[in-house]
């Protein structure tokens, strides 16, 4: 199967927020990841998550942030760095409940985002 270049993208946000969670969500936190990496590889798509998988989550997470950063970037190349996490939150919001694992896991996601891919295309 091929890889997207977007498919590594979501792969180093992932392993990235993961390493930083760890510390808050658990030992086990980098190695979900991993395991939500693997089925979304085979797969094809990020695989519906468990709500206690915290891999899972951050997988779709970074999946759905990164599209939405992606599309929000070619409508708009020239946006400051405040207009684009505000819009990553936005729309976050809009396809996940809102709970305070996932507003956690959404802040470091578009922190991860922005900070690594804010000259990207």
């Amino acid at each position: 199967m091929l890889r997207r270049m977007d498919d590594d993208y979501v792969e180093q946000i992932a392993v990235a927020v993961a390493s930083q969670l760890e510390p808050e969500f658990g030992s086990r936190t980098q190695t979900e990841v991993a395991a939500a990496l693997s089925v979304r590889e085979s797969s094809g798509g990020v695989a519906q998550y468990d709500a206690v998988a915290i891999g899972a989550l951050i997988v779709a997470i970074a999946q759905f942030a990164w599209d939405v950063y992606k599309d929000h970037r070619k409508k708009e190349p020239e946006t400051r760095r405040e207009q684009t996490e505000q819009v990553l939150r936005t729309e976050i919001r809009r396809e996940f409940r809102a709970t305070p694992r996932i507003q956690r896991i959404t802040e470091v996601v578009i922190a991860e985002i922005v900070n690594r891919h804010s000259e990207s295309p």
